[in-house]
């Protein structure tokens, strides 16, 4: 399962090396969750790490001393096939993509900064290096039309919806298709599977200007 994977990586991270006059401490920190790990993050500076389980409980840890700061469910008792999370240093935030929705909260207090709901989002999504800009593809492959939506992670507010391909026989995305930012934000590509009389193609596209 994918969690399984999440909580192999979250344990090997916990293993922290804290550095004291130059010398290399090892040093464990326990942290106490009994759900299972759906995804997880880690601020910029490590000191917090954010965790979200199948039923939306977001949970955020102190990582020196291992306690709780705080914790908030985003729906109540609804398992998820997917829920992402990003944090946001520019804005303070993590960044929360579940059931069409994406949500921010604070990364010290967990209090909600703003939704979008928009329909038909896909299950991944991708932030600018810079924080400023978050864009994940929405549509229905299986009608044959996706676009790409860039939001302001800041406000939440949807600046662009870009049609990227219409009209297609049939389309979706697989684990090998993958998109994303320029590191300057400016530049973003990405490349797509299409199905046309049995036949597999691989579309790329570029788009600028965002």
């Amino acid at each position: 399962p994918y969690y399984a994977q999440a909580e192999q990586v979250l344990f090997s991270a916990l293993d922290l090396l804290h550095v004291e006059e130059g010398t290399m401490v090892p040093q464990d920190t326990v942290l106490e969750q009994t759900s299972p790990i759906e995804d997880f993050c880690i601020n910029a500076d490590g000191s917090l790490l954010i965790t979200v389980d199948p039923y939306s409980v977001v949970t955020c840890f102190d990582t020196v001393t291992g306690e709780q700061v705080w914790t908030r469910q985003i729906e109540e008792s609804y398992a998820y096939s997917s829920i992402q999370l990003r944090v946001c240093d520019a804005w303070d935030s993590v960044i929360i993509q579940y059931n069409d929705t994406f949500l921010s909260l604070s990364q010290q207090t967990g209090e909600v900064l703003w939704t979008n709901a928009y329909a038909f989002y896909n299950e991944r999504f991708v932030l600018s290096d810079d924080g400023q800009y978050l864009a994940c593809m929405v549509g229905r492959g299986f009608e044959g039309s996706l676009s790409l939506a860039v939001i302001s992670a800041e406000t939440g507010v949807t600046l662009n919806v870009y049609p990227v391909i219409e009209n297609a026989e049939s389309l979706y995305l697989s684990d090998s298709d993958a998109y994303d930012f320029s590191s300057d934000g400016t530049l973003f590509a990405g490349y797509f599977s299409t199905q046309q009389e049995d036949q597999t193609h691989q579309l790329v596209y570029f788009v600028t200007d965002l």
